[in-house]
C-alpha cells in the first residue's frame, strides 16, 4: 500500500497544472469547475488496488489566476492550490487522517520544469465532443518516445503553463488526456464543465495541515 500511495503521490503532484494553469495566464479569463473522471490502466496493479482507483474523480476549480484540483483516492485526499501570479503553489495531503502541506516556491518550481524537457505536440484533424466541448485531438511526443493523446478545446481560454512542461505550447485547454507518471498510467476525461463564480475562500489553506519538505515526504514513502 505504502508503494501504491509513493506512486499516486508523485503522480500528483507531477500532474497538478496539467490540466488547469493553462488558464491563468490568458489574456481572457475562465471561471468555474471542471469534473474529470480518472481511468488507471490495470497492468502491474493488484486487483485490491485497482477497485480502490477505478472511478475517481478529479476537481479542478479555476479563478483568475488561481486554481485548486481535488482528488480523493479514498484513504488518500489530495488538493493542489496553484497561484500563477505569485508562481507557487502548495499541495495538500490527507492520508488516513494525517494532514501535511507541502509548498513550492517559484524558483523550486522553475527547476522542475528546467529537468523535464518539452513534448513535441503533433495536431490532428480528428474531433469529438467532450462535456459539451468540441474537441480537437493532438499528441505530445515525450522525450522517451511516448506519444499522449490529447483532446483539447479553444472555447475555453488558454495560455502558458507555469509548472509543468507537459502540455506546454498546446494551442486550447485539454478536456481529455493521457498521463504516465511513474509507471502509473490514466486516462484522465471530462465529465462536466459548469461556468459560474467561485468563492475566494475555495482557496484558502486550512491550519489543520503541517507544513512538510519535499525531504519528509520522500521519507515517508520509502524514500520514492
Amino acid at each position: 500500500m505504502k508503494k501504491l500511495f509513493s506512486k499516486i503521490t508523485i503522480a500528483t503532484i507531477l500532474l497538478i497544472i496539467i490540466a488547469y494553469s493553462a488558464v491563468a495566464q490568458s489574456k481572457k479569463t475562465f471561471e468555474g469547475t471542471i469534473v474529470y473522471s480518472l481511468n488507471f490502466d490495470e497492468a502491474g496493479l493488484d486487483p485490491a488496488s485497482a477497485s480502490m482507483l477505478q472511478g475517481r474523480e478529479m476537481i479542478v476549480t479555476i479563478k483568475g489566476d488561481k486554481s485548486k484540483m481535488e482528488m480523493d483516492m479514498g484513504m488518500m485526499k489530495t488538493a493542489t492550490i496553484s497561484d500563477n501570479k505569485t508562481g507557487t503553489a502548495v499541495t495538500l495531503m490527507d492520508i488516513m487522517g494525517q494532514k501535511m502541506a507541502l509548498k513550492m516556491t517559484k524558483e523550486e518550481i522553475e527547476k522542475q520544469r528546467a529537468e523535464v524537457k518539452e513534448p513535441t505536440i503533433k495536431y490532428t484533424d480528428e474531433t469529438k465532443e467532450i462535456a459539451g466541448y468540441k474537441c480537437k485531438k493532438a499528441i505530445a511526443v515525450t522525450e522517451d518516445g511516448d506519444e499522449l493523446s490529447i483532446f483539447y478545446t479553444d472555447e475555453i481560454p488558454s495560455g502558458s503553463t507555469s509548472t509543468n512542461n507537459q502540455f506546454k505550447g498546446l494551442n486550447g485547454f485539454p478536456l481529455e488526456y493521457q498521463a504516465n507518471q511513474n509507471g502509473l498510467k490514466m486516462l484522465v476525461t471530462a465529465k462536466s464543465v459548469k461556468v459560474g463564480k467561485v468563492d475566494d475562500s475555495k482557496f484558502k489553506i486550512s491550519s489543520e495541515y503541517k507544513e512538510v519538505t519535499q525531504e519528509q515526504l520522500q521519507n515517508m514513502f520509502g524514500g520514492q
